[in-house]
């Protein structure tokens, strides 16, 4: 056997042991766009549902709110005062990918999911809601420092220009800002 051939499979042969050995995995979050697999929401016995949540802005401390309780897709999403009760416009469920620590972020009322129009890599773009599907721009990965990154284009869930009610609710750049910091309260 020639020295390549060899080295290829003692190579194939020694990642097989160490990752039926557990070694290489890891529960770490990886982070976006770094190469590995797409999340796909979970399914069947397997699929974790957590909520129900409020998105709370640690900045204004108003709450991510689907506005008038709109079943529209591609509907805007704003921030507003939090309700003293659950909402159901400001409740959120978290729907488990098969990446650990990555969501789709589902409204109770819509039931669609927060998402950027297109995928859009544009700063400063509001998110909406839309009909949940297996796209890059549907799931988020919540850092440990409590920011929302979009899987897709690894921008972090912001607030537009102001910080009242019906502030657009919007992806900007990570930068740290004071805006990109947020809550996921449990309601129950």
């Amino acid at each position: 056997m020639q020295k390549s051939k060899l080295r290829a499979v003692v190579v194939a042969v020694a990642a097989a042991v160490l990752l039926a050995a557990g070694a290489g995995t890891s529960s770490a979050v990886p982070a976006p766009g770094s190469g590995g697999p797409a999340p796909q929401r979970a399914i069947g016995k397997a699929a974790a549902v957590l909520g129900p949540f409020k998105i709370q802005s640690r900045l204004t401390g108003k709450c991510l709110t689907n506005p008038a309780m709109s079943h529209t897709q591609g509907q805007g999403m704003i921030q507003w005062d939090c309700s003293s009760g659950a909402a159901p416009d400001q409740q959120w469920f978290l729907y488990q990918s098969n990446i650990t620590g990555v969501y789709q972020i589902v409204n109770a009322v819509s039931d669609q999911c927060l998402a950027v129009p297109g995928g859009s890599t544009q700063n400063g773009l509001q998110l909406i809601q839309w009909p949940c599907g297996n796209f890059q721009d549907h799931f988020w990965a919540k850092s440990p420092g409590s920011q929302l990154t979009n899987w897709g284009t690894e921008q972090q869930v912001g607030l537009g220009a102001g910080s009242g009610n019906g502030v657009a609710i919007v992806q900007n750049y990570p930068c740290g800002c004071a805006d990109q910091y947020w809550d996921i309260v449990n309601l129950l």
